[in-house]
């Protein structure tokens, strides 16, 4: 799976839409769609979900999974970090679908009132506040949203990247970011989801509609997922053992380092789905 830069990942969407014709409130509808599948699949009893958005495309596609998991029963409170008519393009439209009224917060002291304490209790958060293309740090009342997510017990479902953090950085990242017990991703990873220890859980990157020949990475950098392995891996009978399949010779560790060929089973990258990114380091 190739890792792309967010001005990549921008130059795919509008690829997308103008070379290959996929509008881009599909994009968006099937983002929405991928995160509430996520929740539905992996948080099956949760039944109260909040969702924090934002006003731009990544609060559009908070409106979308709120939209889709109230369809599928779930009581959803969507709490709006701006004024409505501050929303523009695809999020208008897509917040203008939700069948049930958001609550709009405009201030640090709004988030504290009682009509959005009592809004607070959830089974499962989504972190719909800032996306990819938000570049730290993280300033006013967001900030204070942030706070509440990470003082919380329930499980956050980060939408594309927690709120908060840097997509194009290739490091651990300090600072105010969202807690994120899992990510639900688009198209392809950002560096930050691969090296900046964003999650404890999984990332998840869904495919919503680019064409391979849209995606294309200048850095030339992948991550090695399920699905890019599967199809090298052939049936195995049932009534087999390791001796079937051959052996691997490792040659390496050189003096004082002889720790460096062995690997155990908590060493090992997890690749739980065609569509996750375990990275060692994340399990």
């Amino acid at each position: 799976m190739k890792i792309v830069t967010v001005a990549e990942m921008r130059a795919i969407d509008r690829a997308t839409s103008e070379r290959f014709g996929v509008p881009s409130l599909t994009l968006m509808e099937n983002a929405g769609a991928a995160v509430a599948d996520y929740v539905l699949t992996h948080h099956a009893a949760a039944r109260r979900v909040v969702v924090f958005c934002g006003k731009g495309n990544n609060g559009g596609d908070g409106f979308v999974a709120a939209r889709r998991l109230q369809q599928q029963g779930r009581k959803v409170q969507v709490i709006l970090l701006a004024d409505p008519s501050d929303l523009r393009g695809d999020a208008a439209v897509m917040f203008a679908k939700l069948p049930a009224a958001a609550m709009a917060v405009h201030s640090g002291d709004e988030l504290k009132a009682d009509r959005v304490r009592l809004a607070l209790p959830a089974d499962v958060y989504l972190d719909a506040i800032l996306g990819t293309g938000f570049k730290p740090p993280v300033s006013g009342f967001y900030a204070e949203a942030i706070a509440i997510l990470n003082a919380s017990q329930a499980p956050v479902v980060a939408v594309d990247i927690p709120s908060g953090a840097d997509a194009d950085a290739t490091s651990p990242q300090t600072g105010t970011i969202a807690r994120a017990d899992a990510i639900v991703t688009f198209t392809a990873a950002r560096p930050a989801h691969v090296f900046s220890l964003l999650t404890a859980g999984s990332t998840y990157v869904a495919e919503i509609g680019s064409p391979d020949e849209a995606i294309i990475s200048s850095q030339q950098l992948n991550v090695i997922t399920a699905r890019d392995i599967a199809q090298l891996v052939a049936p195995r009978p049932v009534e087999s053992n390791k001796g079937n399949y051959g052996h691997v010779l490792v040659v390496g560790g050189s003096l004082g380092k002889a720790g460096s060929v062995a690997c155990d089973r908590h060493s090992r990258p997890r690749l739980d789905a065609p569509g996750e990114l375990c990275i060692p380091w994340m399990v």
